[in-house]
C-alpha cells in the first residue's frame, strides 16, 4: 500500500494514495495471542505501525475463524477518561463443548488481537496492556444461534495501532508464520 499523504486541508479518502473505505472485517483473518507471551514489537518507520512480533519460546498467535459477516471492529474515544476503547466482536455459530470452552478461555488472560479490515488495514487491539472478554451471549434462538462475544481493551492511550509488513500478502504470510495450535 502506498504511503497515504494528508493534505494541508485535511484527510480526503481516495486522494494522495489514501485508501478508500470498505466496510467489514474478514471473518477468517483474525489472530489472538496472550500479551504475557509477547516479548517485543518491531516498529516500522511509520508512526504507530509494527511489522514484527517476538514471542517467548514456542508461543505465537492463534488463528481464529468466526461466522461470516459477524465480525465488527470499533474504537472509541472517551472524553471523560481521555482514553480509547479498542474492541472487536463476532460469533461462533456453534453450541458444542469446543465453542463453549473456547469462549471460557478468553475470560482469563490479557489478550492481543490482530484483525484485517476489508479496507486492507490490520488493526492491533490491546497491544500495550491487553484486552479482555467483555461480553458473551450464547443463544439457541434461530436468528442468533451460537456464541456472540466481544474482546475489549479499555483505557488505552491511543487508537488501535496497525500491523503491516510491506504489503497485504507479506503481512498475511508474516501473521501465518506466527500461528501456533496449542
Amino acid at each position: 500500500m502506498a504511503q497515504c499523504e494528508l493534505l494541508t486541508g485535511g484527510f480526503i479518502a481516495g486522494e494522495n494514495n489514501c485508501s478508500q473505505v470498505a466496510a467489514g472485517v474478514y471473518h477468517n483473518r483474525i489472530w489472538l495471542g496472550n500479551l504475557d507471551e509477547i516479548t517485543a514489537w518491531a516498529a516500522t518507520s511509520t508512526e504507530n505501525q509494527y511489522d514484527e512480533i517476538t514471542f517467548a519460546a514456542t508461543q505465537g498467535l492463534f488463528a481464529l475463524k468466526l461466522d461470516k459477516d459477524s465480525v465488527i471492529w470499533k474504537e472509541e474515544y472517551d472524553p471523560e477518561t481521555k482514553s480509547w476503547y479498542q474492541e472487536f466482536s463476532g460469533k461462533v455459530a456453534d453450541l458444542g463443548i469446543q465453542a463453549r470452552n473456547f469462549i471460557e478461555s478468553l475470560a482469563g488472560p490479557d489478550i492481543v488481537a490482530i484483525l484485517e479490515l476489508k479496507a486492507g488495514v490490520f488493526k492491533i487491539i490491546g497491544k500495550d496492556s491487553g484486552a479482555k472478554l467483555f461480553t458473551h451471549v450464547g443463544s439457541s434462538d434461530q436468528a442468533e444461534v451460537g456464541n456472540t462475544f466481544s474482546i475489549r481493551a479499555e483505557n488505552m492511550d491511543e487508537p488501535c495501532p496497525h500491523f503491516f509488513d510491506t504489503n497485504e500478502a507479506t503481512t498475511l504470510t508474516t501473521l501465518a508464520g506466527y500461528e501456533v495450535t496449542t
